[in-house]
């Protein structure tokens, strides 16, 4: 009985390595060369680079720092967005582009109806300051003692 055993337990382990030696091979095999082989397959795909999509339609439009290259990114540049409809009217300083932006001045609003009444030291260009003088009141007519 221990025999019998010990040729089936033999049998089952033979028949084992027999199926496994002469089994059909894997529908996709690895190449026995290792990853260089692997590398040259895919290096022929042109769509696929190594550090993203830069070779592909979209990554043609797209570049390293943003999306300059994108028709959004021709209308911005890289400081704001002066490039724009909205930024050709807007300067860097503010906005002495746009029609307000004329009529102020950076010193304050001298450009302004009330602005050109009113002078930068005071009001001297408005009807109470055409009669007052700043010292005294030379321009009112009138000298105090």
């Amino acid at each position: 009985m221990k025999t019998q055993i010990l040729k089936l337990l033999a049998s089952v382990i033979l028949a084992n390595v027999a199926s496994s030696a002469f089994a059909a091979p894997p529908s996709s095999p690895q190449p026995l060369q290792g990853a260089a082989t692997v590398e040259q397959a895919t290096a022929v795909d042109r769509n696929i680079s190594e550090n993203g999509f830069d070779r592909t339609p979209l990554g043609e439009r797209i570049a390293e720092d943003g999306f300059d290259r994108t028709p959004l990114g021709r209308r911005i540049a890289e400081g704001g967005f002066s490039r724009t409809p909205l930024g050709q009217r807007i300067a860097e300083g503010g906005f002495s582009r746009t029609p307000l932006g004329r009529r102020i001045a950076e010193g304050g609003f001298d450009r302004t109806p009330l602005g050109q009444r009113i002078a930068a030291d005071g009001f001297d260009r408005t009807p109470l300051g055409q009669r007052l003088a700043v010292t005294d009141s030379e321009r009112a007519g009138r000298v105090h003692a």
